[in-house]
């Protein structure tokens, strides 16, 4: 992706140079965000929560679904 001068933008009181960096979609929300700089941002939920996945064994009493 490019990058662009953000000099003259809106809200942009003092004319501070931003520089825009990437564009992150989340796609599970529906929103688009631009990335000023080096930002570090933290993963999504999955749809389903993993702990569906877990059970105990009946059988052996053991927990299965945990790696």
């Amino acid at each position: 992706m490019q990058h662009f001068n953000m000099t003259q933008a809106a809200g942009n009181r003092y004319n501070f140079p931003m520089k825009l960096g990437d564009f992150t979609a989340r796609l599970t929300a529906d929103i688009l965000y631009p990335l000023l700089g080096a930002v570090n941002t933290m993963p999504g939920l999955p749809i389903r929560p993993v702990y569906y996945e877990i059970d105990v064994d009946l059988e052996t009493g053991k927990v299965v679904g945990l790696s």
